[in-house]
């Protein structure tokens, strides 16, 4: 995927034995914080819909 767009270094960086477990978890900590950390809404009933315009 990251060879596609021209960042194969990158997709082979974290692969790295040493590397990947701290990516999976830095994802996890990104994953559980993105919207607060991008300015939006949560979803409070679990079910979102998108906003009408």
């Amino acid at each position: 995927m990251y060879s596609a767009v021209g960042l194969g270094w990158l997709g082979t960086f974290i692969s790295l034995p040493l590397i990947r477990p701290i990516m999976d978890r830095a994802y996890g900590v990104f994953a559980r914080n993105r919207l607060k950390w991008t300015g939006r809404e949560g979803c409070i009933t679990g079910r979102c819909a998108k906003k009408e315009t």
